[in-house]
């Protein structure tokens, strides 16, 4: 049962190995497959059976003894990976449907498939599964006469039923009458709410979603992604595919944002085979934007639009998220709609039928009354469209530099940076570097050197010293359990994201720094997008003006903590000394002293050190490692240096051991401990999350940097 390929029109040749087979086929008899035209050519049914293995086996588990009807699924499946097979006229079977059936059907059960729309009128389940069996089994005989617990029920798209809410309720509570056992598949949660908010039609049934991915979980996908797509294996081993995954990987995490696009399995593979594989047509659109303009057409084209339509689909679109965003709202009430629509159809084009089937393609759905996007990335998208596409007019042009110089909320950072994904606007991209310009003017650049030396030296002295890993140390573990460190921290991040914490801030330093992180992933996203557009002098300066924003706020934060060392110290000893107190201690004046800078030094080096990886991670790009090495040379300072060592290190995955001895001998001549320490944090995390062939390499950085032997099984577990 193996597709070689997704292609238009292709065959699958079923072999049928039970008793049973489909009414009027033999083993020979070809089954089409629908494919839309656009969709991606190498993603086949195994692969989306792989994609649903987990879910399958959660089902099984609910399959014991003694479980009566037990579970209903609400699916949210936007994208067809899998394969819609044909199997008979009243409509399509979603994946999960298609796998489960073939799934039961071989362990000797006698599935039968239903869709919602068979649910009409005051319909009878004996009538309507008898007549499906029909079609579905080249069998005399009677459905009925099989035994309860071999009879399976699965109902896809239930929330399709085409009864009134009474008839529905008696059809569904027929259910536990015939079957033992019922799945039913729902496209989307609100497509059952909006039927009625008063009443709850699966009071018996138990419900499971597909969760969204954290970011070990993900890792694991993408590495199947890969690994099926070079048809091998994946290894940590293999540097070029580590590489490989950490860029994916930050492509991947680029798009999702903040939860902009769910993290859902079928998004992120569709999103990696995009990105990966698919060639942007439309000139207007950045690789990342062609991703988006991707996913919204897949949906349209599965709900059976021709393509002549969804130009006028897109337009309809744009005008409704724009008129959303000038009332400052991402919904609109139905009466509302009802208004736009009529208006809309005074200047263009559109039929009744295509509008709606926006709410069958997921693009749009009815919520309490109000009618919105279904993903807030597709509002996003719309909106940057409309704003790209008259950015010449003074009004847009207004409302986009009121969207840049509040580019430190959520909402406007994200239309910004959609508005780079549609064109490459350079009077975008100049106020853009304005903005992040403006970023901390006050201070200057941190070089890590000079007469900042002093403050970071004293620092460096209570610092704990660093350590490599020891022979034999799993670099999939590590990767591992970093990543399910940050899905630990991502429920707080996300809570502070939705309660708007950070940006409703009234402190004016939270709103500087987030108005530099911001500056510094959009202007990273256009240099990924756009590298080989925009001229390399124009490159280099979006470099440069990305690293400067990390830079001045260094420098801020250094100064913050030399004017409140004082006040900073006595806090924290007067918090010790409470602790001591309820722990029944006491602390001496210099132990006192002592914790108080120690806390003070790992404080202020983990700042340091984090916001250096936030430059990396925002501006750095294996594509651009010759632009930040021209950066690295005009600018020339030890925090120049040690941002393009940590590029070369991750993104490049290189790991220069003479250059690596220079920049110690360097800074060791310097007297410049902070940039040693930092220095051997680099190579150490390096060495953390890569496999290094040649451990007598290791040991060279080890007597060369001066690592500590004794520390590091701790360094081991405790290095973030």
């Amino acid at each position: 049962n193996h597709i070689p390929q997704r292609l238009p029109g292709a065959k699958l040749r079923i072999e049928h190995d039970a008793k049973l087979r489909p009414a009027g086929q033999t083993a020979d008899t070809p089954v089409t497959i629908i494919t839309p035209d656009n969709l991606l050519k190498t993603v086949t049914r195994n692969h989306s059976e792989q994609l649903m293995k987990n879910r399958v086996s959660m089902l099984h588990g609910l399959n014991s003894p003694g479980r009566r009807f037990a579970v209903s699924i609400t699916i949210n499946l936007p994208y067809p990976l899998g394969i819609q097979t044909f199997f008979y006229p009243s409509g399509f079977l979603n994946r999960t449907a298609v796998i489960l059936f073939k799934d039961y059907y071989n362990k000797e059960q006698f599935p039968i498939l239903l869709v919602g729309t068979d649910i009409i009128g005051k319909a009878d389940i004996k009538k309507i599964v008898s007549a499906n069996f029909d079609k579905q089994y080249n069998s005399t005989k009677d459905y009925w006469s099989i035994d309860k617990k071999s009879r399976i029920l699965f109902i896809d798209d239930v929330d399709e039923w085409r009864a009134n809410s009474d008839n529905f309720i008696a059809f569904i509570d027929s259910i536990s009458e015939h079957f033992e056992y019922a799945i039913l598949f729902v496209d989307k949660v609100s497509s059952l709410s909006d039927k009625s908010s008063e009443k709850n039609y699966f009071p018996n049934f138990q419900t499971y979603s597909i969760s969204r991915l954290g970011h070990a979980k993900r890792d694991e996908l993408i590495k199947k992604c890969i690994a099926r797509d070079e048809r091998t294996v994946f290894s940590v081993n293999n540097i070029e595919q580590v590489a490989r995954l950490d860029k994916d990987t930050k492509h991947i995490n680029s798009i999702i944002g903040a939860n902009i696009v769910p993290s859902y399995p079928l998004f992120i593979v569709t999103i990696f085979h995009t990105v990966e594989s698919a060639t942007p047509q439309d000139l207007s659109h950045t690789s990342y934007g062609h991703c988006y303009h991707a996913m919204i057409t897949m949906n349209l084209r599965r709900a059976g639009m021709k393509p002549g339509d969804i130009n006028a689909c897109f337009n309809f679109l744009t005008a409704l998220a724009y008129s959303m965003f000038e009332s400052n709202s991402k919904m609109i009430p139905d009466v509302e709609f009802s208004d736009f629509i009529k208006t809309y159809k005074e200047h263009f084009i559109i039929e009744d039928k295509a509008i709606n089937s926006l709410f069958s393609a997921n693009i749009l759905l009815r919520k309490n009354g109000h009618c919105c996007f279904s993903y807030v990335y597709i509002y996003y998208y719309f909106v940057a469209k409309h704003l790209s596409d008259h950015s010449e007019e003074s009004s847009e042009l207004k409302q986009i530099e009121e969207l840049i110089s509040s580019i430190y909320t959520k909402d406007s950072a994200n239309i910004i940076i959609f508005i780079t994904h549609h064109a490459s606007n350079q009077k975008l991209i100049d106020e853009i570097l304005i903005n992040a310009m403006s970023a901390f003017d006050g201070f200057k650049e941190a070089t890590l050197s000079d007469d900042e030396k002093t403050f970071i030296n004293d620092l460096a002295e209570t610092l704990e010293q660093k350590a490599l890993p020891e022979q034999g140390h799993s670099v999939e573990s590590e990767r591992e359990n970093r990543l399910k460190r940050k899905d630990e921290l991502n429920p707080v991040n996300e809570q502070l994201e939705e309660e708007g914490l950070i940006e409703d801030s009234s402190s004016p330093l939270l709103l500087e720094i987030r108005k530099s992180a911001k500056s510094m992933e959009i202007i990273g996203q256009i240099l990924r997008n756009q590298y080989g557009s925009l001229k390399r002098d124009r490159l280099q300066e979006m470099f440069e003006e990305g690293q400067n924003v990390g830079l001045r706020l260094l420098t801020c934060f250094m100064e913050h903590m030399k004017r409140d060392d004082d006040e900073l110290n006595n806090l924290i000893q007067s918090r010790l000394e409470a602790i001591a107190k309820l722990k029944k201690k006491e602390l001496s004046q210099l132990e006192k002293e002592k914790l108080s800078r120690r806390i003070i030094s790992q404080f202020s080096y983990t700042i340091m050190y984090s916001w250096m990886h936030k430059i990396v991670d925002s501006l750095g790009y294996d594509k651009l490692v010759s632009i930040a090495d021209e950066v690295n040379k005009k600018v020339d300072t030890a925090a120049s240096k040690l941002i393009n060592l940590y590029i070369h290190t991750w993104h490049a995955k290189k790991l220069d051991i003479n250059k690596i001895k220079q920049l110690h001998d360097e800074f060791k001549n310097d007297n410049n401990l902070q940039a040693i320490y930092l220095l051997k944090d680099i190579v150490a995390q390096h060495i953390y999350m890569h496999a290094i062939d040649d451990f007598r390499d290791k040991q060279k950085l080890s007597t060369l940097l001066g690592f500590s032997h004794q520390n590091q099984i701790i360094a081991q577990k405790t290095s973030s």
